[in-house]
């Protein structure tokens, strides 16, 4: 591939084409294509692969129930946007329950999300949604909602990888739509 950023250079690569050769700093897996040697955002990938899942999937996003429901510390904003946005959040996942006045439990996430800090991830995305402007249809607010929850449920920078891993996670990317870019527009590889 001549430019790392141009979709085009990556549509005629297929998980066979490519070899996982190692991983960089926790961040980066080193790719080799042929002769050329290739740098996959590890955060960024996985971004991509998750969002791909959700917007492929023909029925509701499978959920997992938390055995202890999480009650996360609410903002009056907070509240709000769960308001507004708890249909298309249950949409993707997460059930979030009235606790009280001006407060909710979460009973389940979305399964692709298991096995981060589910409730750093609830309020990170939370806050994000709490201080979003109101997007003008509600096919983007779902949209929108896809990348957040694809954003906090993916693999981080920083997190160790097995070499199976990173090649499971290098096929998935390549059988996504855009594999050079994540949903927030940045460069994969």
């Amino acid at each position: 591939p001549e430019k790392a950023g141009d979709q085009e250079s990556f549509k005629d690569l297929s998980p066979t084409s490519v070899s996982v050769a190692g991983h960089l700093a926790h961040r980066y897996i080193i790719v080799t294509v042929g002769d050329d040697l290739l740098l996959v955002d590890q955060h960024r990938a996985a971004e991509r692969v998750l969002l791909h899942k959700m917007r492929t999937n023909d029925g509701p996003v499978p959920m997992q129930l938390l055995a202890v429901p999480l009650t996360p510390d609410l903002s009056v904003q907070e509240v709000a946007a769960i308001e507004d946005y708890r249909e298309d959040l249950k949409d993707l996942g997460f059930t979030f329950e009235e606790f009280g006045p001006d407060s909710y439990m979460v009973s389940s996430i979305p399964a692709a999300m298991i096995g981060g800090s589910d409730e750093q991830m609830v309020q990170e995305l939370l806050r994000d949604l709490a201080e979003w402007s109101s997007p003008s249809s509600l096919e983007r607010v779902r949209e929108q909602l896809r990348a957040k929850v694809a954003c906090h449920g993916a693999i981080k920078a920083g997190e160790t990888l097995s070499e199976a891993e990173m090649q499971r996670l290098v096929s998935d990317l390549l059988e996504t739509e855009a594999p050079a870019v994540c949903p927030h527009g940045d460069p994969i590889i």
